[in-house]
């Protein structure tokens, strides 16, 4: 018997064994069976998956001896007349459309209030008064945790017993404080208020950290290998190093005193502007007295204190944030001190030695967190509107821009914010709350995460020949539109009797190389993805025989009978 005719035979069986293992959908113009499902009474241990099977150019090989039933679901089949049943992975779904820019953390969030967050590397640190995930799944999350790759983790130890107020990070060093004495499996101790966390393992700083009299550690700034220090603290643990009032730096593995001996007055909130220090807090003067008139605000420059314009705020500031040459600030204030500036309630602009407004008289309420986004400032707190009441639905969280503030998608949350860290083109926010204002996005409990809208691909273009040639190189490209389509994009390539191939992380264009080693009209599918929406576009090409002469000998054994 010819081999042709066995092979037709062969052909045949197999197309007739694929036709009883599954129902297929045909129609007027086609023979092909799209997204088929393996025969229900199939027993398990004899469903054969299709790689095992399967050649290079989609055909079967059906000279392994293996029998039993081919589980095709995700595969596409066509019936050449020539080569048998030709095999390709279908097309992936459309991905669902997710515009949504608020968006919970894995496991709900968390049990228990959010008081600080920073930043190392694509790492969020989160520290406050919790101890697990939201629905009790990660637990040993102790005042502290760690979100990475959308998995929450524990630190080492279990975390911290106590609360956690401040974050600060410097290079791989983690600085952490707050209300706390040691971690929660009481294996490390002496951390009283303070400590370092780095390469998995919890430090206690010289001297055993700070004392404290109600809240401990409240804000944490670096510059350089320095970090300052700021609280309600007066001295050292074990009271080595006194005259630490309210705000101290550490460098060097030693602690020191700030001029005239700090602050007389709690410290909320600190930052820097090149190498000057900005305070805010609940004062007025330095502990001794000689330093007068920087109520709730001060500037640490030169190893000297200075009072800002206008004698500083009426009011506590628990807020600061640099932009450039500008200094925000927010608080419980209303104007300066001296009332020659008014209109600034709860929130102010500091800049070129001047006190400014913000547009429709700041805020109505309270302002606890503040974070710069480019040229947008995200402002977090305890308030609904503007002073004057133009702006509705600005409830806990706003964004300021161009002088204009706006409300957040669902016209914000439904609890106070007390933190805001950036992250690329996201923002995280943590603070005491559960749901957006309005209800529609839940499982937000105590963190949640603000993203940019992301813009889908509305349609792709894809460019290459109409005919080639088997055995050669063909280029194909995909080309999205509109230009503004959100990056990175996913490019999944389908090519009949080709596997198939994906690129991740890619821009608005993409290229790939086809070979075929058969002839025919063959079709390539794209589907440019990203995580707002999918846009795919298909064509054919008719692929002709090889001009390729194969100048190879080959050997063939003579057997003897």
């Amino acid at each position: 018997m010819n081999t042709k005719l066995i092979n037709r035979i062969l052909n045949l069986v197999v197309i007739m064994a694929l036709m009883l293992a599954w129902q297929p959908t045909t129609s007027a113009t086609a023979t092909s069976v799209s997204g088929a499902q393996a025969a229900p009474d199939a027993p398990a241990a004899q469903m054969l998956p299709v790689e095992s099977l399967l050649n290079s150019d989609g055909t079967l090989n059906t000279r392994t001896g293996a029998s039993g039933a081919l589980d095709l679901r995700g595969w596409n089949v066509t019936l050449d007349s020539a080569r048998g049943p030709i095999l390709t992975h279908d097309a992936p779904a459309p991905a669902a459309p997710n515009a949504e820019p608020w968006s919970a953390l894995d496991h709900h969030g968390l049990k228990g209030e959010v008081y600080a967050l920073a930043m190392m590397g694509s790492d969020l640190y989160v520290g406050g008064d919790f101890n697990s995930t939201a629905d009790g799944t990660v637990t040993n999350l102790n005042a502290i945790a760690k979100y990475s790759g959308g998995t929450w983790f524990p630190l080492a130890h279990n975390g911290l017993i106590g609360t956690v107020r401040a974050l600060a990070v410097s290079g791989s060093d983690l600085y952490g404080g707050g209300g706390f004495f040691q971690t929660a499996d009481r294996a490390v101790t002496n951390l009283w208020n303070i400590a370092r966390y780095t390469g998995g393992t919890w430090y206690a700083l010289d001297h055993n950290g700070l004392n404290y009299i109600m809240y401990g550690v409240c804000a944490l700034a670096v510059s350089g290998s320095d970090l300052y220090v700021g609280g309600d603290f007066t001295q050292t643990a074990d009271g080595t190093v006194t005259g630490l009032n309210h705000i101290a730096k550490f460098s060097g593995g030693t602690w020191s005193t700030l001029d005239h001996h700090g602050l007389n007055g709690d410290v909320y909130a600190l930052a820097m502007m090149g190498s000057d220090l900005y305070v805010g807090g609940d004062f007025n003067s330095t502990a001794d007295g000689t330093v007068t008139n920087l109520n709730a605000i001060a500037k640490y420059s030169g190893g000297a204190w200075w009072a800002l314009d206008h004698h500083g705020l009426n009011g506590s500031v628990h807020a600061l944030a640099v932009s450039g040459s500008d200094l925000y600030v927010g608080g419980e204030f209303t104007q300066t001190k001296d009332s020659a500036v008014t209109n600034l309630n709860h929130i102010a602009w500091y800049s070129g030695g001047a006190w400014l407004p913000l547009a429709h008289d700041g805020l109505n309420y309270i302002v606890y967190a503040l974070a710069v986004m480019g040229s947008d400032l995200y402002v977090g707190g305890y308030f609904d509107q503007p002073k004057d009441g133009t702006v509705t639905g600005l409830n806990n969280i706003a964004r300021y821009s161009g002088s204009t503030w706006s409300a957040l998608a669902h016209n914000g949350l439904n609890g106070p914010v007390h933190a805001l860290a950036v992250s690329g083109s996201d923002l995280y926010v943590g603070g005491y709350f559960t749901q957006t204002a309005d209800g529609t996005v839940t499982n937000l409990n105590q963190i949640a995460k603000w993203g940019t809208p992301v813009t889908p691909p509305s349609s792709v273009s894809l460019g290459g020949p109409a005919t080639g040639t088997a055995y050669s190189t063909i280029p194909f490209s995909a080309t999205v539109s509109p230009g503004s389509a959100t990056t990175p994009l996913t490019y999944t390539w389908q090519a009949t009797g080709l596997s198939l191939v994906t690129h991740t992380g890619g821009g608005t264009s993409d290229t790939i190389n086809f070979v075929w080693i058969t002839t025919g009209t063959k079709t390539i599918t794209v589907t440019a993805t990203n995580a707002s929406g999918s846009a795919a576009n298909s064509r054919t090409i008719a692929i002709d025989p090889s001009t390729i002469v194969f100048n190879h000998w080959i050997y063939l054994p003579i057997v003897r009978r």
